[in-house]
């Protein structure tokens, strides 16, 4: 790389910052490249695991760089370790940076370890240098701090880096997760407070306690909001699933009826293809048409009751001259006098509704004779 080689004199002079600029300058295309690289896999990746979030990536701007070069020339520590425009590669994180802001707060380690799965990490540098941001004494300890995320170091795999790509076998980006409220007061904190700290006003620093305490009580009312729409779309689903079940002819109640009774109803025998378009007809005028409901409603102590009224409405009917001719208790019938049983009052409005010739219809008429 252009602009490698030692520069004589104190580390970090003047000339060894422009010189590291113009060289990062010459390669920023690399690095626009592999943020967009890290972007497009960390988004399919978070698609197949349904996180929500969001992923968005940039690489740092030469001005930027200029300026963190000359606060790590006050620094001891730092201006020693940068002597060459390439130190500045390996010791500046954030040349490439890509963040994840997912919706949920507990979603933050879950994006982590699709990194471990999908990226590697660099050469001597143990676990991805995973580092939770607010487990560090200087935020953890103060309590005016609510800087939240999950910071990694993370390379596009060998075996994907071919053909033009290859330049990027070396290239790093720095990974930022955390939650989106969180990601707001970090960049209110970082615009405010890092780049302002020494002239603050008491109201500012009160004003950015007050934000970070309630990005933290957000976190968890965008917890609640997507619980409650998992639910209502689970409801919903489930109430689209009834709805395909409910018997829309009389093949699919007959079928219904012979697997969940056999071919006997209350120890008689039932043939469940004669008259059951009637029966289904009744069933949705009284909102039971769907197997969950036939399996409540005809409960085993109904159907007993309903057999002994069979017994005597046939009696009646066979005295009126009209047995055989608007009920036969072999048939259907028999579970559409079930309904009368279980709830007269809906089946008569039911009736009253529809036309007399119906045999169900014409059938409720007598019975309602009979009971009287």
């Amino acid at each position: 790389m252009r602009g490698a080689t030692r520069v004589k004199g104190l580390a970090m002079t003047p000339e060894l910052i422009e010189q590291t600029v113009e060289t990062y300058t010459d390669s920023i295309d690399r690095y626009l490249k592999l943020v967009q690289m890290v972007t497009n896999k960390l988004e399919y990746e978070l698609r197949q695991a349904k996180i929500l979030g969001r992923v968005n990536g940039r690489v740092k701007n030469p001005d930027s760089l200029r300026g963190k070069l000359k606060k790590f020339s006050t620094d001891e520590k730092k201006k020693e370790r940068i002597k060459t425009p390439n130190d500045v590669f390996n010791e500046v994180s954030d040349l490439a940076a890509v963040r994840v802001t997912t919706y949920l707060e507990e979603d933050r380690e879950r994006v982590a370890e699709i990194a471990r799965k999908v990226f590697t990490h660099r050469n001597g540098k143990p676990d991805y240098e995973y580092d939770v941001k607010e487990n560090d004494p200087r935020i953890k300890d103060n309590p005016h701090n609510f800087y939240r995320a999950t910071h990694m170091q993370i390379c596009i795999k060998p075996e994907a880096l071919r053909g033009f790509d290859a330049n990027l076998r070396k290239a790093h980006c720095e990974l930022q997760i955390t939650s989106m409220l969180a990601h707001v007061w970090n960049e209110v904190e970082h615009d405010i407070v890092y780049k302002g700290k020494d002239d603050l006003l008491p109201q500012e620093r009160t004003a950015i306690e007050s934000l970070g305490l309630l990005t933290k009580s957000g976190d968890n009312i965008i917890g609640s909001l997507i619980s409650a729409g998992l639910q209502r779309e689970k409801a919903a689903e489930e109430h689209r699933r009834k709805q395909s079940e409910r018997f829309q002819d009389a093949a699919s109640l007959s079928s219904f009826l012979k697997s969940y009774f056999g071919d006997k109803v209350a120890g008689s025998k039932v043939d469940f293809d004669k008259y059951t378009e009637e029966f289904r007809r009744i069933l949705v005028g009284l909102g039971w048409d769907h197997p969950s409901s036939v399996s409540l409603k005809f409960s085993p102590t109904l159907l007993d009751d309903a057999k002994r009224e069979s017994v005597k409405f046939t009696k009646y009917l066979q005295k009126s001259d009209l047995q055989g001719k608007i009920f036969d208790p072999s048939t259907c019938d028999f579970l559409i006098l079930t309904t009368y049983v279980a709830d007269f009052a809906s089946a008569k409005k039911y009736a009253e509704e529809n036309h007399g010739k119906r045999r169900e219809v014409a059938m409720l008429k007598a019975y309602s004779a009979f009971k009287n």
